[in-house]
Order: structure tokens, then C-alpha cells, then sequence
């Protein structure tokens, strides 16, 4: 047994913590420079009294960490848990004398071993299966040999440094170091060692980032800020020390990570060992005397965000990192939540910093492009900056990340990024269609740190997609035609519309409404808090529509939770239900005031759901993953059972033309087919209106009545002229007919109804198909002209990542059957294939918009 002065002891131990056990080890204390080289840690079990495991050290000088004194930790995974009666460790020296015996859970007597007939001392604390793997029992107190310290614990792991509370005292006569004998050959179990401090002192010390292997090594490069080195959650970052006099190689080395905002600090040795994929560690890759090397792990569980970092060498030297750390979701990882595992899509989702949004309506879309630039320095900085609104500890989670971001993308309540705004007036800032990408708005969120002006749904979609890409989560921007607003709390899966009795829509009683389309986003990503069939694409929307825990905040929900109408999967289930699969019914008043049911649409929104294909631009068709194919026994069976039908008269609408050019009349055909060839009354009400992609009326701009006799069948033709729906094209050319249709006979009233587009003039784009880096070109902008009437405070704007940043010209007026030519110069950038995206707006018309694609190739 040792000594009454133990001078060489065991001054930290793990052994057990929850789940699997993680980072066991023991911590072995003494006078600086005792060479532990052959010294072993002999493991009993207490159930036999005999020996499970034994290590032989190698290599293992005790550092100066403390007044002459230092300590090392040796990972040993497999130590037992202390059950049935306690184990125990034996510290055995060079010379095979045992210097300590310890028990931990109980105490006992060895049968075999070097300790053989020795009584344990036992331990006075211990872990348990709830104990945390970042802590270790410990001891504390002030002193220089064993028995001036008290075992405590489990405290906050030391694991290789002085244990906090711990005080080292040098001795009057100093303590003999342990003889350091020739390393013994071919030793079977060699154990990985902490340097020491050198007795010289280090010359100045540089710290190198890596920065553009690290960058590259974590998928990062694309980024343009060079001041920040970016890493992705479960990757690794290597940094470098060098100096030019004294010996680096034998230096004990922390890293010190602080996160940002908050002042949470996180300490990593640095270790020949690696530690769990789920923890933080850091090991040696090289070690000379000038230069030292070590590889930090980040686990695909950490807190997104900003950090800083600085390193400390041996007791008094401590170097900040010139860059800030940024840390971000990785998508490349198996082991984080937002794993994506299909290369095509990760490409698309993730790294695309261009892609297409469609807009229009079911029956006429088609896309426009925007300019994602994820990459940007803006975009990322007003990223981050949007992050450190996330509580901390929800930063490691991409569900609450993104939910809260959802939130933060607009300035409902939160000073957010965009005000929107469906007024149809934008004195004091920006009409949303002039918008072609998220770069500049988040260039000025980040530059004023206040809201932009002003947004609609596809700039909501097309800002949230940057910011979830940016930061690491794979994003699509999906289009909803025919799109739901259910106002009701709670809500009821239902559109109600009521009606005067002239047939004009009741605004006053009329709460719900259909958006012509309406834009939100996807994210991908596991859903630890609900079942693991919900993993995948989650719904989330910042358009700021409906209120959800007092917030203006919609998702993340499971797609497929939404298509099964499961009503209690979290977040936001039954309004993005409604949005897709809600059912629309259509009220008249009867003569006593009260209403009837005219009309029920089983089908009447959700008509067809889609976002940009990956690698390509063509659209790609996802109402399936939203809903089952209407009027399926499984859709109805997802609606929930309800009976919502009346019966309805057989009367259809359809227009001449599929595309109604601007200059054209608006000719529509209402088609009657009788049951039978019986003569009926029919008064037929016809309202042709104006109309916002939300659903919101603008004022009718025509309205007909007649009476018809109809047997068997019959037609009527509708006709509204230019110059009817000239005053009305600032609606972004969108308009609604509906036909009401009273039969006499039957005291019957049914509704047709028929949402359209009138198709604006070209803006043409004259530019190069391809450029070289470096080489510059001008682009011309051609829009003719073909109104009755002058058009006035035209703006035009032009973009192109790689290519220009957002430019906004102010042009003027341009006359009844006049052109305008607006010139822009470009410089090609980086290699990539650009889309070059183009708008035109004036004080009567809106929506004119155009791409082109430039292939740019390195010299």
C-alpha cells in the first residue's frame, strides 16, 4: 500500500454517466517532471476481487501547471460502473510497487493482482447512470500530496488541468522526482500523454486559421465574407501555433470558445486522444518544437452562431483567433438533424444561390426568377445577426431555429426584416414586384438594422430561403395555387363567402379569402419531437398572415402530417391545411335576411403545389406530398369526414384564350346543361372584377344581368373590353368572373366562378449568352410601349449575382406607342451560370418581368 505521503496519486476519475459512458478516464497528479513512463492503472472488479484491466503508460511526463506541480488525463474507455459491491483502481509504479488502491461504491480486499491482499481505500463520492459525461470526481482543497486533499463530486470535468478548487503548495524541500527509466520496447498498451510546459520560455507565438483548407474541408468556401472562418456542425477545423525560439511541442494547450451573444464559454484540452463524435474535443495532428497542430471536432448537435476563440499556451499565454468562428447547421453530416442525403437535392436546396419562384394563377403561371445570394456577406451577416434572436439554447435545434425565424423575416411584431404591405400603395419604399432578389433587402436590414419596405408572399419566401440556406438549412421556395386564408379560431378547414343580394361579395361579413397563389417555403429536417415518419420537408411560412402562440409565426409542420390531417402535429397543422385542402362555400341571403348555401367546392383551392426541379429550371409538381388527389376517399377521409355538399346545377365558364394579351378583349363563355328538355327561367348574373393575388376585391369593372329560357342547354358570351379593364391592371393584371344562376323553377341558385391573368408586355433583355471572368459587357432593357395611354414613373431594375448587384433606375415616362431602351453594365464575376433578373414598373401597371441565363467560364 503507499506511503503515509502519497507524492504521486489519482486526482480525478470518471467512470459512469448516462446512456453509453463517454470520456472515462483518470487523472493522475505528482511533481512536475515524474516520468510515469511503465507505471500502470490496474482495474479491479469488487463482485471478485480480481483484475479486469490493465494499462501500461508510456510516454508520460507530468507537466508544471501549478507551482511545481501538474497532472494528466489518460482516456480509458471500459472502466466499470462500481455495481455489486464497488471496483477499484490500483496505481502501481515502474517498479511494480503499488502507490494507491482506491475503491469507488464500496470497498474491498484484492484476491490477485499487484495489489493482492491490500484493503481498498474507498472513495467517498460516485457517479451514477444519470451522471453527466462531462463531469468526473475530483479533488479539491489546498496541499501537496494526496491526503491534503477531500475527494468531491461529480463536479465539471478538469480533465488534463488543475481541478477548480484545487491549490498546489510548493514544499520547502522539493520533491524528489520519480527516476525516469529507458521506455520499455514493444509495450502492448501505449497511452496517450499531455505536454509539458517547457522550462524555457516560448518566443511570440502565431495562431493560424487554415482558413481556406478549413473552409474548404467544411463545404464554406462559396461564402464571400473572408472574415469569418465558417464551419459546419460535426466537421473539423485545424489550427496551427508556430514560433521561431523556445519549444512549443511540450506545452499543455486549451481552446476557449465563447458563443455570441451570450458570454457562455466552453474549455477543450487538446489531446492525442479524439473524444465522442457528440462532444467537443480537440487532438494533436503534429508537434515539432517551432510548430504544433491540432484538429477541434465540432459535434453535429452544437449551438449555431457566432463564437470567438482564443487559445492558451501553457499557463500564461493566451492568442485570440483573428477571425470570428461562425458555426452553422450541416446538411453533409449524417448525424445533424438537417441531413440531407440526396446529392441533387442538397445542390439545389443548399447551394443554388438562384432559383425560380412561380406566380400567376392555376389556370396561367409561370416563373420569375430571384437571387438567393446565400453566400453573400450581407445576406449571411443579416443571417446571423437574426439568429442571435433564437434563445440559445434553441440554436442547436432547426426546428425552433427556423420556427423563430419564420417571425423574424417579417416586422409584425419584432422589427423583423420586411414590412408587408398589400395596399397597393408604396410611398416610402419599395413596390414588391420591383424586388428581384433577397441581397439587397438584407443589404439594407443590415446596414439600418431596420425593417425593409415593403414585401409580399414570394419576397417572404424568396428572403426566408436565404436566410435557412445561409445558415446551413436546406430551403425550397413552393408556390400554392388557389391558396386558403381561414380566419376562423379555432380554425375550421372552411372558406365561407357571403354575398348581397345583388350578388356583389359582402366584404363586411366575408373574413376568409383565396389567395390566387400564395408562396412559402419548405425546410428539411428530423423531427426528434414528433414521430420519425415526420422527418423530411416541414411547411414554414413568414408572410404574416394569422397569429400563432400571439406571434406572426407559421411552421414548421410536417408535410406529411398535413396530407394526413393530423391534427395535433406541431407546428401550425390546421391553417396550412386549410391553405391547401380547406373546402369553399358560397352564401346568398334569403328575403328574411338569413343565408343559404349556393355552392360547395370540395376541390376549390390547393389546385396545384410546385417549386423549381432540382438542377433544373422547370417546375416540379409537389401536390401530392401535400394532399391526397381530391375527391379521394383518402383526402376526404384527411378533411376529417365532414359533409359539406349541396346540390348544384350544372353550369361551367371558360374564356376564349388561355393567354389574354393586354391589348385584347376579355371573352368568356357560361355554358348550361339541363338535366331534361323542360323549358326553365334562368336570370343569370354576371360580375367581372379586379382582383389582388390575395383574393382581395379591387371594385367590379363590369356586371350584367339577363334572363334566359333554357332547354336542354344553352350558352351565354360575356365580353369585357380593354378600355373596361385598363383603370384596374395596378391588380398586377389579375381578375375574377363569377356567374350566379337563379332557377326559377327550382328556387335554385349555383355560382361559377373563373380567376385569370391578363398577359403584360415583354421587357426584353439584350446580353451576352456567355462572358469569361473578368470581362465586362452592357445589357440593354427594350419595352415597347402598346397602350392607349402613356405610362409614368416607370422604374426598371436589373440583376445578377456574380454579375451586378441590384440596380434600380428611375426612368420616367414613355408615351403612347413609344420604346424605352435602359443600358446596364456587367462584370462577370466567378464562374457560374447567372440569371440576370429584370423588372418594370409604372403608376398603371405592374408585373412586367424577365430572365436570361449568362454562362460565365474562368479565363
Amino acid at each position: 500500500m503507499a506511503s503515509k505521503k502519497t507524492t504521486v496519486w489519482i486526482n480525478e476519475l470518471h467512470y459512469e454517466d448516462f446512456g453509453i459512458d463517454e470520456k472515462e478516464g483518470v487523472e493522475i497528479a505528482g511533481p512536475a517532471g515524474t516520468n510515469l513512463e511503465g507505471w500502470q492503472l490496474v482495474f479491479y472488479r469488487g463482485a471478485t476481487k480480481s483484475v479486469y484491466k490493465k494499462v501500461v503508460l508510456t510516454k508520460a511526463l507530468i507537466p508544471n501547471l501549478q507551482n511545481g506541480f501538474g497532472c494528466m488525463w489518460f482516456y480509458i474507455p471500459g472502466i466499470a460502473d462500481g455495481d455489486k459491491g464497488g471496483d477499484g483502481i490500483a496505481l502501481v509504479d515502474s517498479k511494480g510497487k503499488v502507490r494507491q488502491f482506491l475503491s469507488y461504491e464500496g470497498q474491498f480486499k484484492a484476491a490477485d493482482g499487484p495489489a493482492a491482499g491490500l484493503d481498498s481505500t474507498p472513495i467517498p463520492v460516485f457517479e451514477t447512470s444519470f451522471s453527466l459525461a462531462a463531469n468526473s470526481l475530483q479533488l479539491t482543497g489546498k496541499g501537496s500530496y494526496y491526503e491534503d486533499f477531500t475527494w468531491k463530486g461529480p463536479l465539471r470535468a478538469s480533465r488534463g488541468q488543475v481541478n477548480k478548487g484545487q491549490i498546489f503548495v510548493p514544499v520547502a524541500r522539493p520533491v524528489k522526482p520519480e527516476p525516469q527509466p529507458e521506455p520499455e520496447p514493444n509495450n502492448p498498451n501505449p497511452t496517450p500523454t499531455t505536454p509539458t510546459t517547457p522550462s524555457g520560455s516560448i518566443g511570440p507565438i502565431t495562431l493560424n486559421s487554415n482558413f481556406t483548407k478549413n473552409r474548404q474541408d467544411n463545404k464554406t468556401d462559396k461564402y464571400h465574407n473572408d472574415e469569418m472562418l465558417i464551419l459546419r456542425r460535426g466537421y473539423d477545423f485545424v489550427l496551427d501555433l508556430n514560433t521561431e525560439s523556445g519549444d512549443l511541442s511540450t506545452s499543455p494547450i486549451q481552446l476557449i470558445l465563447e458563443g455570441f451573444p451570450e458570454t457562455e464559454q466552453k474549455t477543450i484540452d487538446v489531446l492525442i486522444d479524439e473524444g465522442s463524435e457528440a462532444e467537443f474535443y480537440s487532438v494533436f495532428t503534429s508537434r515539432t518544437p517551432k510548430s504544433v497542430s491540432f484538429k477541434t471536432h465540432i459535434p453535429p448537435n452544437a449551438v449555431t452562431g457566432k463564437y470567438t476563440l482564443h487559445v492558451k499556451i501553457g499557463s500564461n499565454k493566451k492568442l485570440k483567433l483573428n477571425e470570428t468562428i461562425v458555426v452553422l447547421f450541416n446538411p453533409f453530416h449524417p448525424k445533424d438533424a438537417v441531413y440531407m442525403e440526396n446529392e441533387a437535392e442538397r445542390n439545389e436546396y443548399v447551394l443554388n444561390d438562384q432559383g425560380l419562384i412561380w406566380v400567376g394563377s392555376a389556370r396561367d403561371h409561370g416563373p420569375r426568377s430571384w437571387n438567393y445570394a446565400q453566400f453573400d456577406t450581407n445576406s449571411l451577416l443579416a443571417s446571423l445577426a437574426l439568429l442571435t434572436e433564437v434563445p440559445r439554447k434553441n440554436r442547436s435545434d432547426p426546428v425552433l431555429t427556423s420556427r423563430k425565424l419564420s417571425a423574424l423575416v417579417n416586422a409584425q411584431d419584432d422589427n423583423g426584416v420586411l414590412v408587408g404591405n398589400w395596399s397597393g400603395k408604396y410611398d416610402g419604399g419599395q413596390n414588391p414586384s420591383a424586388w428581384t432578389g433577397s441581397a439587397d433587402i438584407l443589404r439594407q436590414f443590415n446596414v439600418t438594422k431596420k425593417p425593409v419596405r415593403y414585401g409580399q408572399c414570394w419576397v417572404f419566401g424568396g428572403v426566408l430561403t436565404t436566410v435557412c440556406r445561409s445558415l446551413g438549412i436546406p430551403a425550397r421556395t413552393i408556390t400554392n395555387f388557389d391558396s386558403a386564408h381561414d380566419t376562423s379560431k379555432p380554425f375550421n378547414r372552411v372558406v365561407d363567402k357571403y354575398y348581397r343580394a345583388d350578388y356583389s361579395l359582402d366584404d363586411d361579413k366575408t373574413n376568409d379569402s383565396i389567395w390566387n397563389f400564395h408562396v412559402w417555403n419548405d425546410v428539411w429536417m428530423a423531427r426528434s419531437d414528433l414521430k420519425p415518419e415526420y422527418a423530411g420537408w416541414q411547411a414554414l411560412d413568414a408572410t404574416p398572415q394569422e397569429t400563432s402562440e400571439d406571434v406572426y409565426q407559421t411552421g414548421p409542420c410536417p408535410l406529411v402530417a398535413i396530407k394526413h390531417g393530423d391534427k395535433d402535429a406541431k407546428f401550425d397543422h390546421e391553417f396550412i391545411f386549410a391553405e391547401v385542402n380547406a373546402d369553399v362555400r358560397h352564401h346568398v341571403p334569403n328575403a328574411d335576411g338569413t343565408y343559404k348555401v349556393v355552392k360547395v367546392e370540395t376541390d376549390g383551392v390547393g389546385h396545384y403545389i410546385t417549386t423549381k426541379t432540382p438542377g433544373k429550371n422547370s417546375p416540379l409538381d409537389i401536390t401530392l406530398q401535400y394532399k391526397y388527389p381530391e375527391g379521394s376517399l383518402e383526402e376526404r377521409a384527411s378533411f376529417g369526414g365532414e359533409d359539406h355538399t349541396v346540390g348544384n346545377v350544372n353550369v361551367s365558364i371558360e374564356l376564349s384564350a388561355k393567354k389574354i394579351p393586354i391589348t385584347k378583349p376579355i371573352e368568356a363563355k357560361i355554358t348550361f346543361k339541363a338535366p331534361d328538355d323542360t323549358p326553365k327561367k334562368i336570370t343569370l348574373s354576371i360580375i367581372a372584377e379586379a382582383v389582388f393575388y390575395n383574393g382581395d376585391l379591387k371594385g367590379a369593372i363590369k356586371k350584367q344581368q339577363v334572363d334566359l329560357t333554357v332547354a336542354g342547354s344553352a350558352v351565354h358570351n360575356f365580353v369585357v373590353q380593354p378600355e373596361e379593364y385598363y383603370p384596374s391592371l395596378r391588380t398586377d393584371g389579375q381578375f375574377v368572373i363569377r356567374a350566379f344562376s337563379y332557377i326559377h323553377e327550382q328556387n335554385e341558385t349555383s355560382l361559377v366562378t373563373l380567376t385569370f391573368d391578363i398577359e403584360n408586355p415583354p421587357l426584353e433583355i439584350t446580353a451576352p449568352d456567355q462572358m469569361k471572368v473578368g470581362e465586362k459587357a452592357n445589357v440593354l432593357l427594350n419595352f415597347h410601349n402598346p397602350l392607349p395611354f402613356p405610362l409614368t414613373g416607370i422604374v426598371v431594375s436589373l440583376e445578377g449575382q456574380g454579375l451586378l448587384k441590384f440596380t434600380k433606375v428611375t426612368v420616367g415616362d414613355v408615351g403612347v406607342g413609344q420604346k424605352l431602351t435602359q443600358a446596364f453594365e456587367i462584370e462577370a464575376k466567378r464562374p457560374a451560370k447567372v440569371f440576370l433578373s429584370a423588372t418594370l414598373t409604372a403608376k398603371e401597371l405592374v408585373g412586367v418581368v424577365n430572365s436570361k441565363t449568362v454562362k460565365i467560364t474562368a479565363n
